[in-house]
């Protein structure tokens, strides 16, 4: 299965949360993308948006496999700063769970 939707681009004064949990079988295979923007940048919206919150949880045969969480909150904490997103305006994860196990492999 791929599942790579369109890019997140919060709009200013934005509130958003969002909640994946995707059940795999035994030998399924997952390619799974998410890019997150800075908002509307051409619009002058650079990181405006008050709080993004996304949260990933993928199991395989009902075990948890993998799990990651992001929250943004870019009046806190400021996204231009050194180590955060600095001079980049997207944010990309992309990640691929083969249809095998170690179990099946050896």
């Amino acid at each position: 299965m791929h599942y790579i939707p369109h890019p997140m681009v919060p709009h200013e004064n934005s509130f958003f949360s969002n909640c994946n949990r995707i059940y795999m079988a035994d030998r399924a295979s997952l390619v799974l993308g998410v890019i997150i923007t800075c908002g509307r940048k051409l619009s002058g919206e650079l990181f405006k948006f008050t709080f993004l919150h996304t949260f990933t949880e993928i199991f395989r045969n009902d075990r948890l496999i993998f799990k990651d969480q992001l929250l943004l909150t870019p009046n806190q904490n400021p996204l231009q700063m050194l180590g955060q997103w600095e001079q980049f305006t997207h944010e990309g994860t992309l990640l691929y769970l083969p249809g095998f196990t170690i179990e099946y492999s050896l």
